[in-house]
Parts: C-alpha cells; sequence; structure tokens
C-alpha cells in the first residue's frame, strides 16, 4: 500500500485510467486522461491508496467487463 503511505494514487496508469472511465462513464466508455483521474481521486483522501488496490482488483477480477 505505497510503501505505509494511505494516500500514495498512480494516476497515471493506463489500467487505473480505464478502470475509472468504466466506473465513472459506463462500461464502453474511454479512459480517463491523467489529469483527470487524478481529479476525481482527490475525493478519497487521505485513503487513495485503498481505492487503488480496489480498482486493481475489481479490474484483475473482471468485473467491469
Amino acid at each position: 500500500r505505497a510503501y505505509g503511505n494511505s494516500d500514495g494514487f498512480p494516476h497515471g496508469d493506463l489500467a487505473i485510467q480505464k478502470t475509472m472511465g468504466k466506473l465513472i462513464n459506463g462500461k464502453d466508455s474511454a479512459a480517463l486522461s491523467s489529469y483527470e483521474a487524478k481529479l476525481f481521486s482527490e475525493r478519497w483522501r487521505p485513503y487513495r491508496s485503498y481505492a487503488t488496490m480496489y480498482l486493481f482488483g475489481a479490474s484483475r477480477l473482471g468485473l467491469l467487463s
């Protein structure tokens, strides 16, 4: 979890951008830009590392396909 930092967020990661695009705008939508992902993630402060873990988990399990 970001080496003990509960607020780390990899907004430049393409998998995160795609997953967030699907969650926010619907399953057939495009990926968010790095800026949009960072801007949207501000609402998860100071727990963005935990949100990242759930986003990666949902993507790996195919919950957004």
